[in-house]
């Protein structure tokens, strides 16, 4: 056999073997962290990041703060998924339903695509998953769902998604078919709890700036508010949490408003949601949020693209939110950290019947769609 053959089949071997390797697996309860660009080495990026597509990678990180491991994501070719460089709305890490996954959202396009080329229609939004193996998979996709921005994505356990985008919450039942418009409306972040769905809301045409969808929709749907602001907040990461054992599910609720950069915590009783106040931000465009429960108390950890940063809530169920940010980790220059998350996180699998979204708006949220076609 010719030796330069072998030598260069044997190299090849090598970089595939080195490949796999690099993607060790997650350690459980570190935190996992989507990067806009930079490098596989969670080194800087060449240049400052721009509205063009933009290649994302997963970094791990102890709770301390301590650098792991960064996890690749595909930028190229048939499973590619990048985001838009600049845009402080995308790049949101939700858990699954299950808590085996964390999920996000992207565009089926390549590294420097024209804001115009990610945003079209005919540019396929991609649901990325990453579990605690460290294995990557940015095979699902889904056509037909506006010219919204890619904000986040969510799954109840991998078989089909929900995402959050600039002109409406939709369903991918499969990949590579067409999406389902749940409701026309400013989305960003999707997540599933019990069941059901929520999302947050970055709409100023609205007051309802969380809203829930009811038992996994699969058609269009209303939704009701369960948090109503003013209509310039800009509500954007959220994370849910069952911290009481006499309420059914999760009953808390933690969401980030860009527009005061606040930090806002509410208390579900069984019956409706209440606020339980505000603790400022850090910096400014206050990310994504992620909530771990420690003990009696709970550690909050929070990203605005420039750093993370780690509190402690020590305020319990239906307890007055407390806690001051404090910088854990600063993002490489020309990158910017988006969404954060944790595994394995808390399986909210459990079915708990929430009150339905009337159907009284059903006419109205079908009407809206032509309408409401808001960007980032």
């Amino acid at each position: 056999m010719n030796c330069k053959i072998v030598t260069l089949a044997c190299a090849s071997i090598s970089m595939v073997m080195s490949s796999f390797a690099s993607a060790a697996a997650i350690t459980s309860g570190n935190l996992v962290l989507m990067r806009a660009g930079g490098t596989a080495l969670n080194g800087p990026g060449a240049a400052a990041l721009t509205t063009g597509g933009t290649a994302v990678f997963l970094d791990e990180y102890t709770t301390t703060g301590t650098y792991v491991q960064t996890l690749p994501v595909s930028s190229s070719g048939a499973d590619a998924l990048v985001v838009t460089g600049s845009s402080g709305s995308e790049g949101l890490l939700t858990p699954s339903q299950d808590g085996t996954q964390l999920v996000f959202a992207g565009y089926r396009s390549t590294v420097g695509a024209t804001t115009n080329a990610l945003s079209g229609t005919a540019i396929a939004r991609v649901a990325g998953t990453v579990n605690l193996a460290g294995t990557v998979d940015t095979t699902f996709s889904t056509s037909g769902v506006g010219s919204g921005a890619a904000r986040s994505a969510t799954t109840a356990n991998g078989s089909s998604f929900y995402y959050g985008t600039g002109v409406g919450v939709y369903y991918g039942a499969t990949s590579g078919g067409a999406g389902t418009l749940i409701e026309a409306r400013n989305s960003r972040q999707v997540f599933l709890a019990n069941g059901n769905l929520f999302a947050t809301n970055g709409s100023t045409g609205t007051a309802a700036k969380v809203q829930h969808y009811g038992q996994t929709p699969t058609a269009a749907r209303p939704a009701t508010p369960i948090v109503t602001l003013a209509t310039s907040d800009v509500t954007q990461g959220l994370y849910m949490l069952d911290l009481s054992a006499s309420v059914a599910g999760v009953d808390t609720l933690y969401f980030v408003n860009q527009a005061t950069n606040l930090i806002a915590k509410y208390t579900y009783n069984g019956t409706s949601w209440s606020s339980n106040g505000t603790i400022a931000a850090v910096g400014t465009s206050a990310a994504d949020i992620l909530a771990v429960v420690n003990g009696s108390n709970v550690d909050l950890y929070m990203t605005n693209g420039a750093a993370l940063y780690k509190t402690t809530d020590t305020s319990g169920y239906g307890g007055a939110i407390s806690g001051t940010f404090a910088s854990l980790i600063s993002a490489p220059t020309n990158t910017a950290f988006r969404g954060l998350g944790s595994l394995p996180s808390p399986a909210n699998t459990t079915l708990v019947a929430l009150p339905e979204p009337t159907s009284l708006f059903a006419l109205g949220a079908m009407a809206t769609l032509a309408i409401r076609r808001r960007g980032r």
